[in-house]
C-alpha cells in the first residue's frame, strides 16, 4: 500500500504492515528489520502494491543470523494472494535452495502462509490487534480490492488504500467509527 506502509500498527515489540512499493526501505528507517514483520496485508493486486513483497520476504531470511526469520512470512489478501506466493517461491527457489545449505538459512523462514479472503470482515484478530477486511472501489475492471481498518488498544485506523472515493455504507461504515483515515501515507479527519 505505497508509503503507508512506512508506519504499521504496534502489537508488543512485532509489527503489521502493508507491503508496498520500497515497504522494505521504508522499515529500515524506522530501524525495523523485516524479520521482525509478523503480518502483511495486501489490498489488491497492481504492481506498485505487490512489488515490496519480494524483499521484504528474501530480506527476512538472509539477514544476519540472529535476526533472520524462522517461521513462514503471514500474509493476507484477497483471494488470489496464494497463487502470486506460489510463483515468488517457485521464482526464488534456487535462491532458497542455495541459502538453506551454504548459509544454514531456516526453510521455514523461506516459505509463506498466504491467508486468503472472500468477502468484508475480521481477517486477523492477535494479541489485541484486529484487522478488518472491507471491499472498496479501486476501478470498474480492478477486483477483488480491499481496505483494512486496524484496531488496537481503543483506537481505530483504516486504511483504504489508494481507492477513489466511495460513500457506498459500507466504506462510511469503517470510515466513521475511527475519526481518521490514512491515504497515501497521510493521514485526515473523516
Amino acid at each position: 500500500m505505497g508509503q503507508e506502509s512506512a508506519s504499521g500498527a504496534r502489537s508488543r515489540h512485532r509489527r503489521r504492515q502493508l507491503a508496498g512499493r520500497g515497504s522494505a526501505v521504508r522499515l529500515n528507517q524506522l530501524g525495523i528489520l523485516p524479520g521482525q514483520i509478523d503480518a502483511t496485508f495486501i489490498t489488491h493486486f497492481h504492481s506498485d502494491h505487490l512489488n515490496g513483497l519480494p524483499d521484504l520476504w528474501t530480506l527476512g531470511y538472509i539477514g544476519r543470523p540472529n535476526v533472520r526469520c524462522t517461521k513462514p512470512l503471514d500474509l493476507w489478501g484477497p483471494t488470489g494472494i496464494k497463487r502470486i506466493t506460489d510463483a515468488m517461491c517457485e521464482n526464488y527457489l534456487d535462491d532458497v535452495k542455495i541459502r538453506t545449505v551454504d548459509e544454514k538459512v531456516a526453510p521455514t523462514g523461506t516459505e509463506f502462509a498466504a491467508h486468503e479472503f472472500a468477502g468484508d470482515g475480521v481477517v486477523f484478530d492477535r494479541n489485541g490487534v484486529r484487522v478488518t477486511a472491507f471491499a472498496v472501489n479501486q476501478g470498474e475492471f480492478i477486483h477483488p480490492a480491499y481496505g483494512y481498518r486496524i484496531d488496537f488498544n481503543g483506537h481505530a485506523v483504516p486504511l483504504p488504500g489508494d481507492t477513489r472515493f466511495d460513500q457506498k455504507p459500507d466504506c462510511a461504515r469503517f470510515r466513521a467509527r475511527s475519526g481518521r483515515i490514512v491515504r497515501r501515507g497521510r493521514s485526515e479527519e473523516s
